[in-house]
């Protein structure tokens, strides 16, 4: 997929999917697993599967629920009542986590400046 496109709420997408900068999704939208997106996209409680992987400066708004590995870089910004799945890891810095988020064992912490959990 590319970049600046918007798409509606509850759409399920497959596995493996590489989204670029820019992008606006809907509400409910479930994530296949590795799927990767670039920076500047928004989500409103959206579900991913194993090993999603963020650049920075994306917005996830609601309660989102990410599976096993996710890998995210800098600037993100997550709502209250984020669930995070085992082996999280935060590679950058500025991360921003609302009150009320969960993660599961095997948190990983690379850069300097977030914010968990308010």
């Amino acid at each position: 997929f590319g970049s600046n496109l918007q798409f509606g709420p509850g759409i399920k997408f497959a596995s493996g999917d590489t989204f670029g900068d820019d992008n606006s999704f809907g509400e409910g939208d479930t994530f296949g697993n590795r799927d990767t997106f670039g920076s500047h996209n928004s989500f409103t409680s959206a579900q991913f599967g194993k090993r999603a992987s963020f650049d920075s400066s994306n917005d996830f708004a609601g309660v989102t629920v990410f599976g096993p590995k996710a890998k995210f870089n800098s600037s993100n910004l997550f709502g209250q009542g984020t669930v995070f799945g085992p082996r999280a890891k935060f590679l950058g810095s500025r991360n921003e986590v609302g009150e009320g988020s969960s993660f599961g064992k095997g948190l990983r912490m690379k850069g300097t400046g977030n914010t968990l959990g308010g």
